[in-house]
């Protein structure tokens, strides 16, 4: 793994650990947060989720593949 990107990541082993970096109200339940959406079912991440399903289905039908 590059240092760059090494350097970018965080390992939390507790709820407190997570607070230095992410707000629990933005945090799904799931991951003990208190946000009203459950992981995955937040208004940018299934949009996220739908432009990158589009981009690779453009990819595929011009004959290339999504890396």
């Amino acid at each position: 793994m590059p240092a760059s990107l090494r350097d970018q990541l965080q390992i939390c082993s507790s709820l407190e650990d997570i607070e230095k970096f992410i707000s629990i109200d933005v945090l799904p339940p799931e991951y003990g947060g208190r946000s009203p959406f459950k992981l995955g079912e937040a208004e940018e991440e299934v949009e996220l989720r739908a432009f990158v399903m589009k981009n690779n289905a453009a990819a595929a039908a011009a004959g290339g593949g999504a890396t």
